[in-house]
């Protein structure tokens, strides 16, 4: 099995990164053997935690994983209704479809249950109560194995749920409970290009668990904004730009693109640099230098990326008292959890609250305080063109974040 990052050193190196040895299958064939041959073989019982809605996502990963058959005994489903409605292509007669289709898949062990936000409650932070209450109950002690499917979740759900997982079974001094975690994602662009975001806020919400939103933040720390540049997402970035500044309570934000390369459009980067090089470098002033590279189909590239700069500007920031992150996801699902992962390491690297889950920062002022932000604008409406879907050029991929690939 792969063995973890080594983590007595105490340089700021690459080889640190908790995820920098990770296991990660890019194609459906490659999920699917090591499916059959190790994850679905693994001991005790497996959740998999998936999207309510109208995406046929939902089940088809489940399909693909168990040959269209019913899984054993010992696989449960957890399926979360959260976010926004959907309009058109038959929307709601597909999500009671994918509901009577996981009751068959999962009879007596699929739950379902609602976190939907409201005026005085985001939707991160609904998800973030629900996920106490089922804590409270224990309901993920029982589970040997998590395996969180994003194909079919807006992308705030699985920003919030991966983290306070992660959270959950990692201890303050970087110790795991034995817990295998998983993310899958099934990747279809041909129905994502059916789907559009009909209604959006009119204001940009912050990740609950990275607010940056406490009062005791001071207004002088410097600030870093990594926007994952994707393509069609200008009147967002523009939102979240706006409210960034009202956060930060500053105009001199350094802002750090980063772009999709390598991708499967090999044009994809300068296209992006076509779409918004006005709102990049006339009205964000981005220097050229400050342009990062991160490979399309590899979450853990960025994520690298990321933690080396979160690092380097962290130990720049150390003669200031510290500085801010925010990172806004605006490109594909894999790169958003490849995205958190670094959020969530990094996090916990630059926090005063607890030991950090390896030991890049050692060397820097205890006394300095970092804080991190994820905004996004959510969609309180999504439209549904294409009723027919075709999974036919769809990859399932998989990563393999906790558990016996990481025991040494």
């Amino acid at each position: 099995m792969i063995s973890p990052p080594h983590k007595e050193s105490l340089t700021m190196s690459e080889a640190d990164f908790y995820w920098d040895v990770n296991l990660y299958c890019k194609k459906t064939s490659e999920t699917k053997a090591l499916w059959d041959s190790c994850i679905g073989r693994l001991s005790g019982k497996t959740l998999f935690v998936t999207g309510i809605g109208f995406d046929p996502r939902a089940v088809k990963s489940i399909e693909i994983l168990f040959d269209k058959k019913a899984p054993p005994e010992q696989f449960h489903c957890l399926g979360i209704k959260s976010a926004a409605d959907a309009v058109g292509a038959n929307s709601a007669q597909k999500e009671q479809s994918n509901i009577r289709k996981l009751k068959e898949l999962f009879p007596e062990r699929l739950r379902i249950e609602h976190s939907i936000g409201s005026e005085k409650q985001t939707t991160s932070l609904a998800l973030c109560i629900l996920l106490k209450r089922l804590n409270k109950e224990h309901f993920f002690d029982e589970f040997d194995q998590i395996v969180i499917d994003v194909g079919a979740m807006p992308r705030v759900t699985f920003l919030t749920l991966v983290p306070k997982l992660l959270e959950q079974f990692i201890g303050d001094k970087g110790e795991l409970n034995k817990k295998n975690m998983f993310v899958i994602a099934l990747e279809n662009a041909q129905f994502d290009s059916s789907i559009t975001e009909h209604v959006t806020d009119a204001n940009a919400t912050f990740l609950h668990q990275y607010s940056l939103n406490s009062p005791s933040l001071s207004p002088d720390l410097p600030g870093v904004w990594f926007p994952i540049m994707g393509a069609s997402r200008k009147d967002e970035l523009e939102t979240i730009k706006r409210d960034i500044q009202k956060v930060l309570r500053q105009d001199g934000v350094e802002v750090v693109p980063i772009l999709p390369f390598p991708s499967i459009d090999p044009k994809l980067s300068d296209k992006i640099i076509g779409d918004f090089y006005h709102v990049l470098f006339e009205e964000f002033e981005v220097n050229y230098s400050n342009i990062l590279y991160a490979a399309e189909n590899d979450p853990f590239h960025l994520y690298r990326r990321l933690m080396k700069s979160f690092m380097k500007y962290a130990k720049n920031f150390t003669l200031l008292g510290g500085g801010r992150f925010v990172v806004s996801p605006l490109s594909g699902k894999l790169m958003f959890v490849g995205a958190i992962l670094a959020v969530f390491e990094a996090s916990r690297e630059l926090s005063d609250e607890r030991l950090p889950f390896t030991p890049l920062i050692s060397a820097y002022d205890t006394q300095n305080k970092y804080y991190f932000g994820v905004p996004l604008v959510e969609p309180t409406q999504y439209k549904v063109q294409d009723n027919k879907v075709n999974f036919e050029h769809a990859e399932l991929s998989l990563l393999w974040l906790l558990g016996d690939a990481y025991d040494e």
